[in-house]
C-alpha cells in the first residue's frame, strides 16, 4: 500500500494544505493514527491525474492537489530499534533472460543486531 503527502488548496476559500497525507487503501498504514490522514482510498494515478488536470475545478472533490511525493518509510526492529531488518527469499533461474529472478519472498522477518526472528514496525521517514 502506497502512501502520499500532498501539497493543494481547498476550493471554497482557496486555503493552502501542505504534506497531507493520502493513503491508497481504505486502512490506516502501521504506524501512523486515522486522524493523520487527509483522505482515503486514492491512487498514485488518481492523484497524478488532478496534478496534471487543464480545469482543476471540474473534478468533485473539495481540493485541489498541486503537487505530492511518495511518503517513505523503513521497517525497524520493535525491540532494538534497527533498521538492519532482513527477509529469506526464493530466486529461480529464468532461461530466457538468463539470470535468477526473485520468486518468493517469505514472511519472517530477521534483525541483524539482535541476530534472530524479530517483529517489525514502520518508521515513516521526514523529509
Amino acid at each position: 500500500m502506497k502512501t502520499f503527502k500532498v501539497n493543494g488548496y481547498f476550493k471554497d476559500d482557496k486555503s493552502n494544505f501542505k504534506n497531507y497525507i493520502i493513503c491508497e487503501l481504505d486502512c490506516v498504514p502501521e504506524g501512523l493514527k486515522e486522524e493523520d490522514i487527509f483522505f482515503f482510498g486514492m491512487n498514485e494515478n488518481t492523484i497524478k491525474e488532478m496534478v496534471n488536470e487543464s480545469d482543476k475545478h471540474n473534478n468533485l472533490l473539495d481540493f485541489i492537489i498541486t503537487s505530492y511525493e511518495i511518503y517513505k518509510y523503513k521497517y525497524i526492529c520493535k525491540y532494538c530499534g534497527s533498521d538492519e531488518i532482513r527477509k529469506d527469499a526464493f530466486a529461480a533461474w529464468n532461461e530466457e533472460l538468463q539470470k535468477f529472478e526473485l520468486s518468493t519472498i517469505f514472511d519472517a522477518k530477521y534483525c541483524v543486531k539482535c541476530e534472530g526472528e524479530t517483529k517489525t514496525k514502520v518508521q515513516y521517514l521526514k523529509k
